[in-house]
């Protein structure tokens, strides 16, 4: 018996019909991508750089910011730059630099570096590659075409990000010899000390970074207390009412010893001050005085928890140490001990002359320990030679002051390297 067909209207063939011409036709299309595809990369560009080729079945076989950077060079007043961006594209691809030309990041420095290409100072063809890192390798490309002298890492940031073109000609002035102080749209005041600091500054800051970093290390601050800036909302905002802040920066460099935990909050209130005092100054000013304003503030805005009070914290672990030297009158005893109460800082900070009580909070919360280098003279009373803070997470000596905040005495520091040694703490360069 024959089986009997579901019927099919003419309307639902013609739209059956119409279905599969459009299969067909999305099939072909992908066919023809996959061609593309296949296609090496030196076909590509060199097609993408055609500019006679008007159609877009190209653009997603390629990273998509070269696409972008043809699409800039798209017209005859550009063939030149068109021209550029195509050798600089195809030199890599015949380095192997693979992961190179598929970094966003990368593409659009070497569009930065198209740009520039007025200012090559290399060909193109005799750059070689040195290291399998696509950032080295971009960086190593940059140095190739426009520096014959050594220029800071970090200035490799405003070609990959989005850098001025101001910035950028410092790293092509910088490459060809001309000083750091003669660099034009500099913010900040260049002395000969903030020039060489900023030249030295850490590869992993960006410029803005640098630039602080440098105003710190160049006025005389060590690195610590310029990453300590850094983190502040100093280390961030732009560069305007400088003469306020390179004077605030200079403030803190001359200030001795005091927590560094401070100066994010002591920032924020500075901040707030000359926003609504442009009058405002820190003449006649003690960073004693400073910080105390500073937690008043912040207490009466709520933007903190109540720090401070009568506090008593444990040990932090490390050892104290004990020693005599010499015999009967003339035996004197070195001791180096840990500081554990608000109220033992704040006698500490008294003998000395410096704010070693406003570690308090940071002591508590077990960030840092404050030791203090004692001597005893048989007949005499005990004397402080010095105050010394320890990083407790880094295990290291960052700060070690004298009375007044001056240098510790030869005798002092030889105590505190031998104590380091037993309790394997490590002393950085700018003790």
């Amino acid at each position: 018996m024959a089986r009997k067909g579901k019927h099919i209207t003419h309307e639902d063939r013609k739209t059956n019909a119409e279905r599969i011409a459009n299969w067909e036709l999305a099939i072909n299309e992908s066919l023809k991508k996959s061609n593309l595809k296949g296609a090496s990369f030196e076909k590509k560009i060199r097609r993408l750089a055609d500019p006679s080729k008007k159609d877009g079945a190209w653009i997603d076989t390629v990273n998509g910011e070269i696409f972008s950077g043809y699409f800039r060079y798209r017209e005859k007043k550009q063939a030149k730059k068109r021209a550029v961006f195509t050798e600089l594209l195809l030199h890599l691809d015949q380095k192997n630099c693979r992961k190179l030309l598929d970094n966003d990041a990368c593409i659009i420095g070497l569009q930065h570096i198209t740009e520039n290409h007025n200012k090559f100072i290399r060909e193109i063809e005799t750059w070689q590659k040195t290291s399998h890192n696509p950032h080295k390798q971009f960086s190593s490309l940059l140095r190739h075409l426009f520096c014959a002298y050594p220029v800071p890492q970090f200035l490799d940031s405003v070609w990959l990000e989005a850098g001025s073109a101001a910035q950028r000609n410092w790293l092509t002035a910088i490459g060809v010899g001309i000083s750091i102080r003669k660099l034009n749209h500099m913010p900040i005041n260049m002395t000969k000390k903030t020039a060489h600091a900023f030249g030295k500054a850490p590869a992993n800051l960006n410029v803005a970074e640098a630039l602080r970093w440098a105003q710190v290390v160049g006025k005389g601050g060590d690195e610590r207390l310029a990453n300590f800036i850094l983190r502040s909302r100093l280390g961030r905002i732009d560069f305007a009412d400088e003469d306020f802040w390179e004077g605030a920066i200079l403030f803190f460099v001359h200030a001795g010893m005091f927590d560094y935990e401070k100066i994010a909050e002591v920032i924020d209130y500075l901040l707030a001050q000359r926003a609504a005092n442009r009058a405002y100054s820190l003449k006649g000013r003690t960073i004693y005085s400073l910080i105390r304003a500073s937690d008043e503030w912040h207490n009466d805005q709520q933007a903190m928890r109540q720090r401070g009070g009568k506090l008593i914290w444990t040990s932090s672990n490390i050892a104290e140490m004990f020693i005599q030297e010499g015999e009967g009158e003339k035996q004197i005893s070195y001791t180096i001990l840990e500081l554990q109460s608000t109220k033992e800082l704040l006698i500490e900070g008294r003998r000395m002359n410096h704010c070693v009580a406003t570690y308090a909070s940071s002591c508590n919360r077990k960030k840092c320990a404050i030791f203090s280098i004692r001597k005893k003279p048989v007949h005499s009373d005990e004397e402080t030679l010095a105050t010394i803070e320890v990083s407790l997470q880094a295990r290291r000596i960052v700060q070690a002051k004298a009375r007044y905040n001056k240098t510790i005495s030869h005798k002092a520091l030889t105590l505190m390297k031998n104590w380091a040694k037993q309790e394997n703490l490590r002393i950085p360069s700018w003790i």
